[in-house]
């Protein structure tokens, strides 16, 4: 009598050993020069509140590639001179990939000063949004103040950074899994075929599955592990299935300081990955 159905262990291999390629468009550091006749102050054109609410242009330069477009990711009360800044942490690691949004959302990735001083107003009131409680009490008043139409325009800036945290954790703590924990196998001729058994993950990007006896192959979605009785001995059987995976990658802006206590740190708008 021939059986039609085996059960063979199923050995589920992730690696959790992450080897991650960066690729940096962001310098390790820069000179700021400040510009401060492009002083935008929307106290009376955009938003009108008491106080000083504004943003600043400051013209980048950095190699010879132009002025690029620098924002304020600390206090905004704080000041800023001329002088060298040089790449360092965020308070919290995902801050980088939420201003990046922010800024490709309201400008757009390495930007220069060829934008409209409104779109630099939004982009720098929503990166001091996500970035509080760190960034201070940014601008008292100024939502209030916002029409309906700005008023979207600056939501759907701070929603884009939050989005964009979401994605980095699920990149940060990326994993995959099967949607089986073991292999039922039927015999199909001379060869014993699995069921199909799929792979997800967050953020997941490319995928496949390989197996220490036999081969894998593709079908409905997922994959099915084919075994030849040949390879097959008499006993018991593992068959171990590897995931070979890869996440999506993330925008992430560089946070810069120069270094002198009480001074503004910054932010520009070429990003890593």
């Amino acid at each position: 009598m021939k059986l039609k159905n085996i059960l063979i262990s199923f050995a589920v291999i992730i690696s959790s050993l992450f080897v991650t390629t960066v690729k940096a468009d962001s310098p390790a550091s820069y000179d700021l020069i400040r510009d401060t006749g492009t002083l935008i102050n929307y106290n009376e054109d955009i938003v009108k509140v008491e106080g000083d609410i504004h943003a600043l242009y400051f013209p980048l330069k950095y190699s010879a590639n132009g002025n690029y477009l620098v924002f304020c990711t600390g206090d905004r009360s704080a000041n800023t001179e001329n002088s060298r800044f040089t790449k360092t942490s965020y308070v919290r690691d995902y801050d980088g990939a939420m201003v990046a949004a922010i800024i490709n959302a309201g400008i757009g990735e390495g930007a220069t000063k060829n934008v409209s001083k409104s779109d630099i107003f939004f982009t720098q009131i929503a990166i001091w949004k996500v970035l509080a409680p760190n960034a201070g009490n940014a601008f008292p008043g100024t939502e209030g103040a916002l029409s309906s139409s700005q008023r979207a325009l600056f939501n759907s800036l701070v929603a884009a950074g939050n989005a964009a945290k979401t994605r980095y954790e699920n990149i940060k703590n990326f994993k995959v899994t099967f949607d089986a924990s073991s292999l039922n196998f039927k015999l199909n001729g001379d060869v014993y075929e699995s069921q199909v058994i799929k792979v997800s993950g967050n953020e997941l990007k490319t995928k496949s599955l390989t197996v220490n006896k036999g081969e894998v192959i593709e079908k409905d979605g997922g994959y099915v592990v084919r075994v030849a009785k040949s390879l097959l001995s008499t006993g018991k059987n593992t068959i171990t299935v590897k995931a070979n995976a890869t996440s999506n990658s993330i925008k992430v802006a560089s946070n810069y300081t120069n270094g002198k206590s009480g001074q503004q740190t910054t932010t520009i708008t070429l990003f890593d990955d």
